[in-house]
């Protein structure tokens, strides 16, 4: 049968099994079976199976393709029969409970667990849920169509940015053609995305230190005599060096990485490549199968022999085969007595600092969820008494103008590929790296920074400058190209030519500098620690509003409100200047919205 159809009508899914730490370690991807400490959760027709063990239980009755676990408890999205979407968690033994609550008009996919955190993808963008208190809060603005985490970081596949790739048709028409999305590191704190690859990939997933993907600029045909469609060759990718090596010849099913090599299935059945070389021949299903993997073992379920087998450390074994086949039994399933060795799931759960593997192809009837957009730090007057909850403005940051200084001294115009300040677009300038460069060249240097982005100079004076380099390409120019460290630069600069002073810029703007104490913030940890509501409610009400924006002025945000302005102006720490909100991290919004809710409320 071909790859492509095969995958849809099995609808193969392979979970991520990971460690407690929030952005440290592997994730676990929402599939049909999702590890936990003792044992898994095992979905199978409308059934949620709680594997301990050995013993096997029938836990819920769920409508859900794919289920995710944190400790003991599975999650998973469903559709009510009121064709509400909703986010559900369910401990094993217990009936399933409502997380979080959705609208009908938004898509999400790919339900990740990492350590005590759920993630999503909505609408292309990566979304963050807290099971504590199902708070739901946008990451990173980047749209993309897959991810996968490995070591504590995520890696996807854009959704804007692809590369079509072609191959000539076996039917004699028009040559065959697909799109494929490239290939990048994406850092949620930041929202900065590395590119790793942009020949077009996809069926990205991850496991023992590597990425896989199948890479379409090494492609071949497949299809019957009425249809065909591109497929490419299966790849492996060490992230660290950008290398990438072909993994198999052929065509593939479904692919499943651990740590000592990668699970294949194709029309001969189901073999295991190891990282030796060896190749070992595992199954030759008769029927449907789904299958997953992490780093300790490789899991697939014969949907016609109804048993689960698990293969580790090149043993396959049936795992739980009695107890599941009473299981399975009782929802109108019957075993055919496969007759292997029994497996204790529990000692095949991945321990800490192992990593897994992401989906091969979500199924058709992938269901929408929507979320609320992440809070923005909004400014409240000062207030001696707990003013009632009332909505306020959201508060805009104001860029920098764009630069017209002209120099006192126009420099060499010679064609060459030098820069004024070589690193301005990613690393925060200091006055006195900025004084070691004569005074007269400052303004040039900071109109780099718009140059590099493709700006076309008015000024006369700048345009023969920059015409004069050799990697300026005027064009295409946009403010929201710039990042936050541009942004800082360029208002540095401009205050060192007019004569002022940064009063201490070289600071990264986190609260750390200037001889600070944790008796000048409100919430001292609230850029590196959760907060509660109990440490909330320790503070005077009248300075909540302050303390939620005291997070904005971490990253030198220039606040508008006069009593805010002052506020923040009076504190050692406080630089004004280079704000943007990708600077923000998870933490930071999740407190931002908690105090929030909180002044809301209370």
């Amino acid at each position: 049968m071909l790859r492509k159809k095969f995958a849809v009508a099995l609808a193969l899914l392979l979970c991520l099994t990971g460690c407690v730490g929030a952005l440290a370690a592997s994730g676990q991807r929402a599939d049909f079976l999702a590890q936990t400490q003792n044992g898994a959760y095992m979905k199978i027709d409308q059934s949620l199976i709680h594997i301990d063990g050995d013993q096997a239980t029938l836990s819920a009755q769920v409508s859900a393709a794919a289920v995710v676990a944190i400790g003991d408890t599975a999650y998973y999205l469903d559709r009510g029969m009121d064709n509400v979407p909703r986010l559900m968690q369910c401990v094993s033994g217990g009936e399933p409970t409502i997380l979080y609550s959705f609208q009908a008009t938004d898509t999400v996919s790919n339900l990740t667990a990492q350590g005590e955190e759920l993630y999503v993808l909505l609408n292309g963008l990566v979304h963050v849920v807290y099971p504590s208190n199902g708070l739901c809060i946008k990451l990173a603005n980047t749209p993309i169509s897959e991810y996968v985490w490995l070591d504590g970081k995520v890696y996807c596949v854009a959704r804007d940015e692809h590369t079509t790739n072609s191959h000539a048709s076996l039917l004699g028409g028009a040559d065959v053609v697909k799109e494929g999305g490239w290939l990048y590191a994406l850092d949620l704190n930041t929202g900065a995305m590395d590119m790793l690859l942009n020949t077009g990939v996809e069926d990205l997933r991850a496991g023992g230190g590597a990425l896989y993907f199948h890479d379409l600029s090494d492609n071949y045909v497949m299809g019957t005599a009425e249809e065909e469609w591109l497929e490419g060759r299966l790849y492996r990718m060490d992230p660290a060096t950008k290398q990438k090596e072909r993994v198999l010849d052929g065509y593939d099913w479904g692919f499943y990485p651990t740590a000592d090599g990668v699970g294949v299935y194709t029309a001969e059945g189901v073999r295991f490549y190891a990282n030796d070389g060896s190749v070992a021949d595992l199954l030759q299903p008769q029927g449907v199968i789904s299958a997953c993997s992490n780093d300790t073992a490789l899991f697939v379920f014969d949907h016609t022999q109804n048993v689960l087998y698990c293969y580790q450390g090149g043993q396959l074994s049936a795992v739980a085969q009695s107890s599941l086949g009473a299981v399975l039994s009782s929802i109108g399933r019957t075993p055919q007595g496969v007759s292997l060795p029994d497996a204790n799931l529990a000692a095949t759960a991945t321990p800490p600092g192992t990593e897994s593997f992401d989906v091969v192809e979500t199924p058709a009837n992938a269901q929408a969820f929507p979320v609320t957009e992440a809070p923005i730090a909004t400014e409240a007057p000062v207030a001696t008494k707990a003013p009632a909850a009332t909505k306020v403005p959201v508060v805009t940051a104001e860029p920098t103008p764009k630069p017209t200084a002209k120099p006192t001294e126009k420099p060499s115009s010679g064609k060459d590929d030098s820069y004024i300040f070589p690193n301005s677009a990613t690393k925060k300038l200091t006055e006195a790296e900025i004084r070691k460069v004569d005074k007269s060249l400052w303004a040039y240097g900071r109109n780099e920074i718009y140059a590099r982005h493709g700006y076309e100079f008015q000024n006369s004076k700048y345009r023969a400058y920059f015409e004069g380099k050799s990697w300026y390409k005027p064009g295409g120019f946009s403010t929201s190209d710039l990042n936050s460290i541009e942004w800082y630069n360029m208002d540095l600069l401009k205050r060192m030519e007019q004569g002022g002073s940064s009063s201490g810029s070289g600071s990264s703007g986190s609260g750390s500098s200037g001889g600070s104490t944790s008796s000048d913030y409100i919430f001292p940890n609230s850029s590196t620690k959760k907060l509660t509501k109990k440490q909330i409610l320790a503070v005077d009400r009248s300075l909540w509003a302050y303390g939620r924006n005291e997070i904005y002025a971490r990253h030198g945000y220039s606040f508008q409100t006069e009593a805010y302005r002052k506020y923040f102006q009076s504190k050692s720490w406080y630089r004004e200047g280079g704000f943007s909100t990708g600077d923000l991290n998870s933490i930071e919004w999740y407190n931002m919205e908690l105090i929030k809710q909180m002044e809301e409320k209370y």
